[in-house]
């Protein structure tokens, strides 16, 4: 906040000097007396044009820019009712009480977890082992095949970068899987880059702040998931591995016998709902050449559980 510009007046109340300061340059009461506590009945509020306006409560509410919020009755500005229908205070309250509840609801059902949940948990530690180190993403997905509202619509997100993290994620989603069996569990099987997603979300910010108010808004409040997306992109891999997706177990043959031709290395290999997967380093898929229900997949996700 810049030096705001002051001038001297008589009180309205008393009579007295008082300062005055410029309603442009000043963040402060426009106007208030020292010796008797009189304040200035004008107040700075957010127009619809992003530009504050020095007005009285009662213009404010005649103008629409401030609303009673109807749970707690304090005052709302008129953004926060478009988006939300009451204050912020109370919106992000009425969030951790749903927050609250979905903890309490997974502890529940952690206390009732059974050894299929831990001996799955470990099958999968074991068989992804060579993933479970570094930075990678972990998502809880519905397909829309499945009952998803989009392609793949991620329940869940987490972002992994030990053992001991992957071990968690994998533990929870695991028992939320136990309410809808049609979930699956994905991971990034390429290593993220920390600096590479920052970089790709700075960018973002930058192109946000052309974005309409209400679009800027919806950016910022989810900043999690706009990170995660980032993170994400093909440009913040930290490593290469190419997924080979064998969709009809009948083509499996062929598509390893041609990688051995190429002398391409497996890193690993499992079987999927209907066909079966095969991670390797990374080669040229030109001379891969085409085999029926075979696709290679350059930044894709591994199946770790359906």
């Amino acid at each position: 906040m810049g030096d705001h510009i002051t001038s001297f007046v008589a009180c309205p109340k008393c009579g007295k000097e008082t300062e005055q300061h410029d309603a442009s340059s000043s963040l402060l009461w426009s106007w208030n007396c020292e010796s008797c506590g009189w304040n200035d009945p004008k107040d700075y509020y957010e127009g619809r044009d992003n530009v504050l306006e020095l007005i009285t409560k009662e213009e404010a509410i005649a103008k629409g820019l401030i609303f009673d919020c109807p749970d707690c009755k304090e005052r709302m500005t008129w953004w926060e009712k478009e988006d939300f229908g009451k204050c912020i205070c109370c919106n992000q309250d009425e969030e951790e009480k749903e927050e609250k509840k979905k903890r309490n609801l997974l502890n529940e059902t952690s206390c009732k977890e059974n050894f299929s949940v831990l001996e799955e948990k470990e099958r999968i530690m074991k068989l992804f082992s060579e993933f479970t180190h570094n930075l990678r993403i972990m998502f809880l997905i519905l397909r829309h095949a499945d009952g998803g509202a989009s392609n793949n619509t991620k329940i869940a997100k987490r972002i992994v970068s030990s053992p001991e993290e992957f071990g968690e994620a994998l533990k929870n989603f695991l028992i939320q899987r136990q309410g809808n069996p049609l979930l699956r569990i994905y991971l990034s099987a390429n290593a993220r880059d920390f600096k590479k997603g920052v970089r790709k979300f700075k960018y973002e910010m930058l192109d946000a702040d052309d974005f309409e108010d209400k679009s800027k808004r919806a950016f910022y409040f989810g900043i999690k998931d706009r990170f995660i997306g980032c993170l994400s992109q093909p440009c913040s891999q930290a490593d290469s591995r190419f997924l080979i997706d064998v969709d009809n177990l009948a083509s499996m043959g062929e598509a390893e016998e041609k990688l051995k031709e190429l002398g391409v290395e497996v890193v690993i290999k499992y079987r999927t709902r209907h066909g079966a997967h095969i991670i390797t380093e990374p080669f040229n898929p030109n001379l891969f050449g085409q085999i029926k229900d075979v696709e290679i997949k350059k930044n894709a996700l591994l199946l770790l559980s359906y």
